[in-house]
C-alpha cells in the first residue's frame, strides 16, 4: 500500500489543483453551475488564491485556464466527477448508514451536503499531513471539521485502519474515492478495493473515477498533461479502457452497478469535458468473502 500513502502525502498540488477548479466553478452564476461549493477557496495555497482573484475579476479568465492544461478544460472534468459523484451519494442515502471518503483531500461533502446526509456519519481518511492543514484552515474559518482518519498507509494497512476507526463495519457505507487511482500502479488499486470489500458490509457502495486513455488530439493533450504531472512527481500510472471497468469491480467483489463519464456528465451541464474519466459505482450485494 506504499504507493496509495505516497500519493496522499503528496497529495498538495493535485488537492490543490481540484480545489482551485471547484472555487472556479463558484465564480459562475448560480444558475451555471454544476457544483456549488463556497468552502474550496478555504483551502487554496497562496498562487491559488491569486489565480483565482483574477479570474474574479476577468471573466475570460476562466476560458485561458482551460487553455492552459494542454487543450483539456480540466475544471470541467473535475466539476462534472464531483457533480455525479454527488448524486450516486445522495441517491444511495436510504440504502446506507455512513459515509467514507478515502484521500479526502479538501472535499467538501461534510458542509455542503450536511441536510440530506442528516446527521449520517461521515470520516475523512488522508495522510496526516494533508488532513492537519485541513483542521487548521477549516477551524480558522469558523467550520467544524469532518472527523479525520490521519493515517500513513506505508505503516498501517488500510483495513486496520478502518477497523480501528470510528466507522462501523456492520454498517452499509457509502464510499468516495475520488481522483487518486489514475495516480497508483494496477496492482495498488485492486489492494484497496479489496480491503475496502473485506471491511464494508454487504450493500456497500464505493464509487470513484478512472482514467481513461483517450486517442486523437484529445490524446495528445492528455498525454502532454500527464507528462505535465510527472515533472511535478505526481504521475499518471493507471489507466483502464471503460468497458473494463466492471471486470475490475468483479474482481475485488463489487458489482457495477452505475457508470458515465465526466465528458457525459458535462455535457448534461452545456459543458465541454473531455472523455478522459470513467465515473463508476459498485455496489456489494454478497455476504463478505
Amino acid at each position: 500500500m506504499f504507493q496509495l500513502m505516497n500519493t496522499l502525502r503528496q497529495a498538495s498540488l493535485t488537492a490543490d489543483a481540484v480545489c482551485f477548479a471547484r472555487a472556479l466553478e463558484h465564480l459562475r452564476p448560480p444558475e451555471a453551475r454544476v457544483i456549488d461549493d463556497p468552502y474550496a477557496q478555504l483551502f487554496l495555497h497562496r498562487p491559488s488564491r491569486a489565480l483565482l482573484r483574477a479570474a474574479a475579476r476577468a471573466p475570460t479568465t476562466r476560458e485561458a485556464l482551460r487553455a492552459s492544461s494542454f487543450g483539456l478544460d480540466m475544471a470541467a472534468v473535475i466539476t462534472a466527477r464531483h457533480r455525479w459523484i454527488d448524486d450516486q451519494l445522495l441517491a444511495a442515502l436510504p440504502e446506507v448508514g455512513q459515509v467514507l471518503i478515502l484521500g479526502a483531500g479538501y472535499d467538501s461533502r461534510a458542509w455542503r451536503l450536511r441536510a440530506p446526509l442528516q446527521n449520517r456519519p461521515l470520516v475523512e481518511l488522508d495522510h496526516p499531513a494533508t488532513a492537519a492543514r485541513k483542521v487548521r484552515l477549516s477551524k480558522r474559518a469558523g467550520l467544524e471539521p469532518a472527523p479525520s482518519l490521519p493515517a500513513d498507509l506505508a505503516r498501517e494497512p488500510l483495513i486496520e485502519v478502518l477497523t480501528a476507526g470510528p466507522l462501523d463495519g456492520s454498517i452499509p457505507t457509502f464510499i468516495i474515492w475520488e481522483g487518486v487511482s489514475m495516480y497508483l500502479p494496477r496492482e495498488a488499486v485492486t489492494t484497496t478495493l479489496r480491503a475496502l470489500r473485506a471491511w464494508a458490509a454487504p450493500g456497500s457502495k464505493i464509487c470513484m473515477d478512472l482514467w481513461i486513455p483517450a486517442s486523437g488530439l484529445i490524446g495528445i493533450g492528455a498525454r502532454a498533461s500527464q507528462v505535465g504531472l510527472k515533472v511535478l512527481g505526481e504521475p499518471l500510472r493507471f489507466q483502464i479502457e471503460q468497458g473494463e471497468v466492471g471486470d475490475l469491480f468483479s474482481a475485488c467483489g463489487f458489482t457495477l452497478t452505475a457508470q458515465s463519464s465526466a465528458h457525459e456528465v458535462a455535457a448534461r451541464f452545456g459543458e465541454g469535458a473531455p472523455p478522459v474519466l470513467a465515473l463508476a459505482l459498485g455496489t456489494s450485494t454478497e455476504a463478505r468473502p
